[in-house]
């Protein structure tokens, strides 16, 4: 038997799945890819007159969120120690588009030289501005990694942030759902047992004439 994939939303509770991960599924070809071993938190502007919200997140050294961050998003756009790194682009109608950020180096495209921080300014990478993070921890706070080193996020103090599970823990728990609710699905479903068994073996032996009987 074959599994069939539907698009229905998984109802486990905590599990969200990244919306934008369905048309990336969809079009593979078409978009640059995620690091799908990573969790990651995605930035979602809203907006109020006319104008976007600007994403506010600071990476600091310690769980007790002191000191100088290491990364800062802020009005500026994306500050590395202290230095601004990366500036948000327009959107083509001169406003400023908070998901889009671009390198402060002539002649660079996005921002994506300064990992955890992802900003792909093209449209080839649908996920607009993500942060590569550990699981959230039960103490409010996101780890992430800089060259190496754990820094700290505060999650009370983050807007409109959205934290995903890996690209292949959505998948496959949306996956196993699916499967599951097939299953349920056609242990009471004759005709359709007789179809996936018949479809099963036409692909097992892979002649075309197979599916012309059935």
């Amino acid at each position: 038997m074959f599994p069939i994939y539907l698009y229905p939303e998984p109802t486990e509770p905590n599990f969200e799945f990244d919306p934008v991960l369905i048309d990336h599924a969809r079009y593979p070809h078409k978009h640059k890819d995620l690091d799908p071993d990573a969790n990651y938190i995605r930035f979602i502007p809203t907006q109020e007159n006319g104008t976007y919200s600007m994403p506010a997140l600071s990476a600091f050294p310690n769980k007790e969120f002191t000191g100088s961050p290491i990364l800062e998003l802020n009005d500026q756009g994306l500050l590395v120690e202290g230095n601004l790194a990366c500036k948000y682009t327009d959107n083509g109608m001169e406003k400023i588009d908070p998901s889009n950020l671009i390198s402060t180096k002539k002649g660079s495209l996005g921002c994506t030289e300064f990992p955890p921080v992802f900003s792909d300014n093209d449209d080839y990478f649908p996920f607009g501005l993500i942060i590569y993070v550990e699981s959230p921890s039960e103490s409010g706070f996101y780890e992430t990694k800089f060259k190496g080193k754990s820094y700290y996020i505060d999650r009370s103090k983050l807007n409109n942030f959205k934290f995903y599970t890996s690209k292949n823990n959505q998948f496959e728990t949306r996956r196993n759902k699916e499967n599951s609710n097939f299953r349920q699905l056609i242990s009471s479903d004759t005709d359709l047992q007789k179809f996936t068994k018949d479809a099963s073996e036409c692909f097992g032996t892979k002649d075309e004439k197979c599916f012309k009987k059935n």
